[in-house]
């Protein structure tokens, strides 16, 4: 069972690990004893630094789907991310209406006329149609930003991968001294 005193002596613990960490890290770090001169040329190592940010582009798709596309140069895919999100939204607003709509008349002739069997079943079976719809729609719109967000993702990652002409695949018949086929890779 764990109670306050528990949790208490836990984060105390935690906490104490945390501090005597840091401080022997930075012992650690700070010792100049060592015997060995280990100064390294750094200029000659060139870390890869990303152009640009995944979270960024996730973050942007996901406020407003095509931005992503945008800030990673697929500008092509911006409007298709944007007009299917417009597209769904509209259609969510149409058929929550229509829902509305039907709904006050389902319990208007619900009251006013109870032994309408046929206009009741019917305006039912409308309002259940503008509900699944609408839903539906919902979902869509939906996977419209997750994919928009995936795509964004995965167009920083690549986005500084570069093709180049380097490599080259070559294929030559070859007749000197039999009938064949020559396969030429460079790279």
């Amino acid at each position: 069972m764990i109670n306050k005193f528990n949790i208490e002596k836990l984060i105390f613990l935690l906490t104490a690990i945390f501090v005597i960490n840091l401080t022997v890290n930075k012992s650690f770090a700070n010792d100049n004893s060592d015997s060995v001169n280990l100064n390294k040329d750094t200029s000659k190592v060139h870390l890869f630094e990303m152009k640009r940010s995944p979270l960024l582009a996730v973050g942007m798709s996901l406020i407003l789907p095509g931005s992503g596309q945008v800030y990673v140069g697929s500008y092509w895919k911006a409007p298709l991310f944007l007009g299917g999100a417009v597209a769904l939204g509209y259609s969510i607003y149409h058929f929550n209406r229509r829902f509305q709509d039907t709904y006050v008349q389902y319990d208007l002739v619900k009251q006013n006329e109870p032994d309408n069997a046929f206009k009741i079943d019917s305006l039912r079976r409308y309002r259940e149609y503008y509900r699944d719809n609408r839903d539906m729609s919902a979902f869509y719109l939906l996977g419209v930003y997750i994919l928009a967000a995936v795509d964004a993702y995965v167009g920083a990652h690549l986005y500084d991968f570069t093709v180049s002409d380097e490599f080259t695949f070559i294929i030559t018949p070859d007749i000197r001294y039999a009938p064949g086929v020559n396969l030429i890779i460079r790279w």
